[in-house]
Order: structure tokens, then C-alpha cells, then sequence
């Protein structure tokens, strides 16, 4: 399974320098991945819920 930072790379959600500082700052504060790239201002609430739908939708084992 691709994890979820891949995955927003892979769809030009974020870039992967964008993904290293999320880690970093996800390290330091504890945050989950997708709050620390709000916060950072690298995506939007609304585009980040939209990438963990389509993640969910393409790799989720519940179907």
C-alpha cells in the first residue's frame, strides 16, 4: 500500500520537499501528517479531505 504522503506527492497534491518539512514538523509536534501540511499552508483543509477520500476510495480493504 502506498503510504499517504506518497500518495499526495504522486497526485500533485504536494511536492516532496513540502513532504520532508510536513515530517519534520510532524516529528516535533506530534500532529498527524495532513494537519502539519495545513498548518505549514502547503494544502488547504478542503483539498486535503479531498486526497484522504480518494485515498480511502483506492486503498481501502473494506469495500
Amino acid at each position: 500500500m502506498v503510504r499517504i504522503g506518497e500518495y499526495l506527492i504522486n497526485e500533485n497534491y504536494i511536492s516532496g520537499e513540502q513532504l520532508q518539512e510536513g515530517l519534520s514538523r510532524q516529528k516535533e509536534t506530534g500532529e498527524l501528517i495532513g494537519l502539519s501540511l495545513i498548518k505549514l499552508g502547503f494544502i488547504s483543509e478542503e483539498k486535503i479531505k479531498e486526497a484522504l477520500l480518494d485515498y480511502r476510495r483506492k486503498y481501502s480493504t473494506f469495500k
